[in-house]
């Protein structure tokens, strides 16, 4: 288990692998999404089917260990434990956050996709944390972004297109959009 989550993180986060690593217990993904962060390869799981720990437990460990939790955890297969953990770090100034937080906007879970797209509003501000990070991981990943592009449009066009009657009314669209936008202005 240690190896996935080694490769789920950068190499600086190995310190804390192995409290992680009893996260995700005997998980052994059978998907994964290759993205690029700061230039290292780093393979966050597709879908975690273990049971989740109890946030109290996640409370006890060190802070970075607490933190690649929270990410790890938003890649669990029930919507609940996703929203929960996406709350934990949503505000995060870590570049290895942004695509846990990125992959949740081609998701079918509409209150997710509305707090990602609420808890990203500050990509558009010059000079913010938010933009830094985000519009980075966003260029370091073409492919990464336009399968969640892809995957927003899918979940949008099968189950909110009553609610948003068109794909750019969709907030996951409009958040992807916004990112796109932002990466092609600022370079």
């Amino acid at each position: 288990m240690t190896d996935v989550v080694q490769q789920a993180f950068p190499a600086s986060m190995n310190p804390a692998v192995a409290q992680v690593a009893e996260v995700l217990n005997d998980q052994h993904p059978r998907r994964w999404r290759e993205v690029f962060v700061d230039g290292e390869l780093l393979r966050i799981p597709d879908r975690i089917y273990e049971s989740a720990p109890p946030m109290e437990l996640i409370a006890t460990y060190e802070a970075d260990a607490r933190l690649m939790a929270h990410c790890a955890l938003t890649r669990h297969h029930d919507g609940f434990v996703r929203q929960a953990h996406l709350q934990q770090i949503i505000d995060v100034d870590r570049s290895w956050v942004a695509p846990y937080v990125l992959a949740l906007l081609g998701e079918y879970v509409l209150e997710i996709v509305h707090d990602v797209h609420a808890g990203l509003r500050e990509v558009a501000a010059p000079g913010s944390w938010q933009r830094a990070r985000y519009v980075r991981c966003a260029r370091e990943n073409p492919g990464f972004m336009e399968l969640n592009r892809q995957r927003a449009m899918s979940y949008w066009d099968c189950y909110h297109r009553g609610r948003y009657r068109t794909f750019a009314d969709y907030p996951a669209a409009q958040t992807l959009e916004m990112l796109q936008e932002v990466s092609s202005e600022s370079g």
